[in-house]
């Protein structure tokens, strides 16, 4: 009888848009197909804390593994699984190995570290028979590493029926919705900050540490610019206060040094939200400079304030964009494409 298995950190209250993504792509699955298993970190024996270790704590549920014909998984766990993945392969059974990829980490270091997770995780993609890419951008990537038989871009889908689709009224409130980490460029936002004049709020949405190293040096900074009036981090908040802060703000403002995909643009065009952000990644498959946000030189703060400033003093300009961030969300692909397309992989997978 033929089963799927699903191998991910949590199956429910995803908070990140890759987690999103993986648990629509399962629930999508389980719609027509009914013999399907997911192991999270909540089933496991034990939770060691240490990634590699994982890579032994899987055994202990090697039989529900062993019973799989296919075994889908996300590739930001490489290190729990490089060696486990080994070893199933090594059984010689004809179970079908998935792999969700949404960007490759590697990007996002430095020096003798950036070699080897390069390493690390190109080998662990060369595992899989199938590696599914939500992005054009990552795709592009992955051709330079992988075959491009193993590639399936099932780009991801929006809800379009979430928000009344209105033109925004408020010129001075800036948002950012993320996690609160270094590859986030938030520093840097800060500093693009020092430069803006006049009245404005940002509101900082996402989870953060509170004796977290990175979190503490960007209190510094807020101390030393005088921003504390200014800029407040909200931490994370009830899908209602999200939609109250999308609803209440005229400018998104996302300073990633590298993304995947970065579904919050769309989420923020979604509610009439021109976009401000660095040059990189996937920003430009999003952005169109000059039309429904900016595109900035990485990391370049001066630009970055100066693009605030202009887009704050020009409500004209502003509401522009705003038509063209409402245009952006109304042509991105639905989670009804989605769909269509997860069952249509999953059928030929099965064929």
């Amino acid at each position: 009888m033929k089963k799927t298995v699903f191998l991910l950190p949590k199956e429910v209250n995803p908070t990140t848009g890759g987690q999103q993504y993986d648990i629509h792509f399962m629930e999508t699955i389980k719609q027509f197909e009914s013999n399907t298993e997911v192991v999270t970190d909540t089933k496991l024996a034990w939770n060691p804390g240490i990634s590699i270790l994982y890579n032994i704590i899987y055994l202990f549920q090697l039989k529900t593994f062993l019973s799989a014909n296919i075994i889908i998984t996300n590739s930001r766990l490489y290190p729990r699984l490089f060696f486990f993945v080994l070893f199933l392969k090594c059984l010689g059974k004809k179970t079908k190995l998935i792999c969700i990829h949404h960007h490759y980490n590697f990007l996002t270091q430095v020096g003798i570290k950036r070699v080897i997770i390069k390493f690390l995780e190109i080998k662990f993609l060369k595992l899989f028979h199938c590696v599914i890419i939500p992005s054009k951008y990552v795709k592009s990537l992955s051709e330079q590493f992988l075959e491009k038989s193993k590639i399936h871009l099932l780009e991801i889908g929006f809800d379009k029926n979430t928000n009344s689709l209105q033109n925004k009224t408020t010129h001075n409130k800036l948002l950012y919705v993320g996690t609160i980490e270094k590859r986030k460029g938030i520093h840097l936002l800060l500093e693009a900050l020092n430069q803006v004049k006049g009245e404005y709020e940002l509101n900082i949405i996402g989870k953060y540490v509170p004796n977290d190293q990175y979190y503490l040096s960007l209190i510094d900074m807020l101390k030393r610019f005088k921003l504390e009036k200014k800029v407040f981090f909200r931490g994370r908040v009830s899908d209602q206060d999200l939609h109250s802060y999308y609803s209440n703000s005229s400018l998104f403002v996302f300073p990633s040094l590298h993304e995947g995909y970065g579904m919050v643009l769309i989420e923020a065009m979604s509610y009439g939200l021109p976009v401000i952000a660095f040059n990189n990644s996937s920003m430009p498959y999003i952005i169109q400079n000059n039309q429904n946000g900016y595109l900035i030189e990485d990391k370049n703060t001066s630009e970055f304030g100066i693009r605030i400033n202009e887009l704050l003093r020009s409500p004209e300009k502003l509401e522009l964009f705003n038509r063209n961030a409402l245009s952006t969300f109304k042509n991105a692909r639905s989670n009804e494409d989605l769909d269509l397309d997860i069952k249509s992989f999953y059928n030929k997978l099965n064929k």
